[in-house]
Formats: C-alpha cells, structure tokens, sequence
C-alpha cells in the first residue's frame, strides 16, 4: 500500500500463479468530493489504453462523500456512500480475473434500478437482470437485426438509483470488445477482451447530478443550434433533385412544418464523399441557396470511406499525401502491388475499395476540416450527418460483400489474419447469433492507428 498525490495504491501478488499477470498495481483516486476512480493494471506489461483526455483535477479531494473499504486476504474492496451507507460497489461476488484477452470483475449491486448500457436493443429502459448477457462493439450493426447482438457504438456507462432514491453512475473507460452481463443477486459481470480495468464512480445523488459529474469529466454534450431541435425530413432512396423537390412540395401542400433538408448518400457522384452528381443532382447548391432564401436549414451526409481509383480524387489524394489513413502493419499489406503503400482497404457505399481516415491522428483532424471547408464552398450546407464511423465495412471476411456486382470478378473483400483479438470468442464476436469473427463489418484488428503509426 502507498499513497499517491490523488490517494493510495496496492501492489497485490496472485498465489501460487504462473500467469504473467501475476502482479497487479490497483490505483485508487480521490477525485472530488463525488468522484473516485480506480484502476487496476499490469505493472510490466504495458496494455492498451484509451488516449482521451480526462479532465483531473492536481489535489485530492478534501471531503470526499464516499469511503473505500479493502479486504486486504482476497483483495476484495467496497465503495460506500457516507451519508447512507450504502454499499455502491463491492467486488467479493466474483473473482478478479487479469489476463491478456480476458479482463473480468464483478460487483454486487445495491439495487435493482439499473439504467444506461445503450447500443444494445433493450425491451425497457430498466435493465433485466434475470442472467442477461450484452456484448459492446462498435460495428455497422443495425438494430432490427439479432436481438442481442452489437449496435454501432460503445458505451460502457451506467446508472443506478439506490433504494432510497440517491442516483450514482459508474463507466468503464475500455474500448475493446466488452460484455456485460446482469444477475439476479442484483450484480453486474464486467468482461473485457484485452485493454485494462479503469472505472470512474459518480455519487450524483440526484440523476442530474450524476450526469454532470460525468460530463465535467469526459466531456460536456454538444449544445445543438436551436434550428437543429426543429422538424427536419431525412431519406435515404431519393432518385434526384426533382424527387427532392416533389417531397418538399407535398410537405408544404399538406402544411406540415419543416425546417431542415438532409441530403442522403443519393446525391454523391457513385456515392463518393465531397462529389456531387452531375447528372441527377447539378442543381443541388442553386436548391439549397433557394431553402436559405426561404429561412430553412440544409445538412449533407458524410462517410469516412474514400475510393482509391478515381482519378483526379482530391479527397483521398490529399489524405494520402498527408498519410493519414489507417494502415496494415509493416510488411502485411495484401493490396501493396495496387496501392505502393501499407494502407487497409475496406468496401463500403462506393463502387470501389476505399481507404479509411485515422481520426486518432491531430493531422487527420485538420485535413477533415479542411475538406469539409473545401466543399462547403461548392455547396453551402448548416451541418453534417456523419455516418458509417464505426468504421463500417462491407463484407469483412465474406467471399463477395452484399452490394459487390454479381457480375463483377473476381469477388474482393477486406480478408483479415488470424491474430490474437481475431480469435477471441465472446459475444461481442459473433453476429446474428453466429460465431464470426471480431473484425466482421468492420476493419482488421491488426489496423495501426495513432499518433506514432
């Protein structure tokens, strides 16, 4: 035990383990008065972590409302809120479990008004806790298909209102493949297939409260343009402008409010991003110029996907020559002969493969704005419906990819090798209730992204 700037740590020593995991470094921190987080890591063996920033404070808090209890025998500990004594986290239901592909705690609930947990389908915003087992996996996963299975995103935050109506929350920051899965005690099992432990613990007690603790934290919600809480009319299947038009007009025929047009993929030249077509959509910015006049809002649809072999393609010319896009590891690139180059390829919405932007890269930031900038001058839009970022890929794995043309050969798709994360087996894997790998509409886990790649 030893303590720090923001509160104490414990070195702790499995027993009679050859696991290379057999010392674990649990950090805990004081952060505010409503706040805590503990961690629990490998000390010798550096694992990925998410590269956000977190707004900490630099001193310990000075009346935290919340008291840390360890069971130093089993290394077992309890969160407890003062004021109540409520028991908010207590980890002797389950052991814990560190390996490299298998993260696994547990925690006794102290009520059974458990909320939050979204991207999954669920039938009530209370959770079911009769053995419900969810996987988190960000993929191009839509949500009329298997029950429970992935949706497009993660979000590893829950919220809890304890028998006498105090709120808490607890998230866990870890981006890899997770499962969560309530039991009847009441008790949530955390499983985490590689990364580390590292959860923040709200004490709210009011639901708002603990809302905001969470934002102050991570981050505050963007506040929306007041036009963007307006009615707005959104399609994906418009056949060109006339059809956009004609929509439009019967809107106004029948009186029915609208404030915003949004332009789905339709209006892409073979639907690649910052293109207009020529044919079906010319007179996109003269019609959108029009909705301005008329006091209404416009928004366009973006992809991250841009195809490699369209000549005189600015978009992807200009990210490659600032390489920014996400890469195979030295050496494995399969398409190297097309591209000269270690970049991923995928298939998605065009007629071609395409190359996929590393958002975890400052560069690849400012080149985004700046082609975003660059097209706003051709075609004046409000904002942006930024879709297919999980990042989706069409028919990872697959022989042909569903809108690959039948009659197009030979067949291509992303085709990815069988490392360590390819082969984990949890329920964030599978799809459709098949067991398929990780990497299925999405890209290969080997993908270098980052700063230093």
């Amino acid at each position: 035990n030893e303590t720090t700037e923001l509160g104490f740590v414990y070195n702790i020593q499995r027993r009679n383990s050859t696991s290379p995991y057999k010392n674990l470094r649990v950090s805990f921190e004081f952060l505010d008065d409503y706040a805590l987080r503990f961690k629990i890591v490998s000390p010798s063996i550096p694992e990925y972590e998410v590269p956000i920033h977190i707004n900490k404070p630099n001193i310990k808090a000075k009346d935290p409302k919340y008291d840390v209890q360890i069971d130093q025998t089993s290394f077992n500990f309890k969160i407890i809120r003062k004021s109540t004594g409520t028991v908010l986290w207590d980890t002797s239901l389950g052991p814990i479990i560190f390996e490299e592909l298998h993260k696994q705690i547990s925690t006794k609930l102290p009520s059974k008004n458990v909320y939050g947990f979204g991207e999954n389908r669920h039938e009530s915003f209370r959770h079911d806790l009769n053995y419900q087992n969810w996987p988190i996996w960000g993929r191009d996963e839509a949500p009329e298909n298997y029950q429970h299975g992935n949706l497009y995103a993660n979000q590893p935050f829950y919220t809890c209102m304890e028998d006498d109506g105090k709120s808490h929350g607890v998230a866990l920051v870890n981006s890899n493949a997770l499962d969560y899965e309530f039991i009847p005690a009441p008790g949530l099992v955390y499983r985490a297939y590689g990364g580390i432990l590292d959860f923040y613990v709200f004490l709210g007690p009011e639901p708002e409260n603990v809302i905001q603790q969470f934002t102050e934290y991570f981050g505050r919600t963007f506040f929306p343009p007041y036009w963007a809480l307006g009615f707005q009319i959104s399609r994906y299947g418009y056949l060109d402008l006339d059809d956009m038009k004609q929509v439009l007009d019967r809107f106004n025929a029948s009186e029915i409010p609208l404030d915003t047009q949004v332009a789905d993929i339709d209006h892409f030249d073979r639907r690649q991003d910052f293109t207009i077509d020529e044919q079906k959509w010319k007179e996109l910015p003269k019609y959108f110029d029009y909705l301005h006049s008329k006091g209404m809002k416009t928004v366009l649809l973006l992809d991250p996907a841009l195809v490699i072999n369209e000549t005189n393609y600015w978009p992807y010319e200009t990210g490659r020559q600032k390489d920014i896009y996400i890469k195979w590891p030295p050496g494995q690139s399969p398409d190297f002969a097309e591209t000269g180059s270690d970049i991923m390829l995928g298939y998605c919405w065009p007629p071609a493969k395409v190359a996929y932007p590393d958002f975890m890269k400052k560069k690849t930031q400012d080149w985004w704005v700046e082609s975003i900038v660059r097209h706003h001058t051709k075609l004046e839009f409000d904002g942006l419906w930024i879709d297919m970022n999980e990042p989706a890929v069409f028919g990872t794995n697959d022989e042909r990819p569903f809108n690959w043309p039948v009659d197009s050969r030979p067949y291509w798709s992303l085709k990815c090798p069988d490392d360590k994360y390819e082969k984990v087996k949890a329920k964030s894997s599978y799809l459709y209730g098949n067991k398929t790998k990780i990497s299925q509409k999405t890209l290969c886990m080997v993908g270098l992204q980052g700063e230093t790649n």
